[in-house]
């Protein structure tokens, strides 16, 4: 198998033939290689989960899979939470329609809440639970 190119006119087409369903035009946003330009992959992502979700929103969360498995995992495990909290945030901002600063404070609000999970963590391993 061969991953398409991240060209968001191929994705779409490749997108549309799928269902719109996170099929083959989703799979290059699942690797860690994709996302070595981020704002580039992170445009062509974002292009496509909006057309998915005008035509079947029950998708998204597939889609939403695909790109975190790469967009989180193509950084240091400490990072990948709050990676995979920013992609939702971009993607809850593109579905729901908040406003950029909505997104930035979802964005805010996850990663206060990641960073009180690790604290959190942190201390029951001290505790030894």
């Amino acid at each position: 198998m061969v991953d398409l190119p991240l060209r968001p006119d191929l994705l779409s087409q490749q997108a549309e033939a799928d269902g719109r369903l996170p099929r083959s035009a989703a799979v290059p946003f699942a690797r860690l290689s994709a996302w070595r330009e981020p704002l580039e992959t992170l445009e062509a992502f974002l292009t496509l989960i909006r057309a998915v979700h005008q035509c079947a929103p029950q998708a998204v969360a597939g889609w939403l899979l695909c790109g975190l498995c790469g967009f989180a995992g193509s950084t240091h495990p400490h990072e990948a939470p709050v990676r995979a909290a920013r992609l939702t945030c971009l993607v809850a901002g593109q579905t729901v329609g908040l406003t950029p600063q909505g997104v930035s404070e979802l964005v805010l609000s996850a990663e206060t809440g990641l960073g009180q999970a690790r604290k959190i963590g942190a201390i029951r391993a001290g505790l030894g639970r």
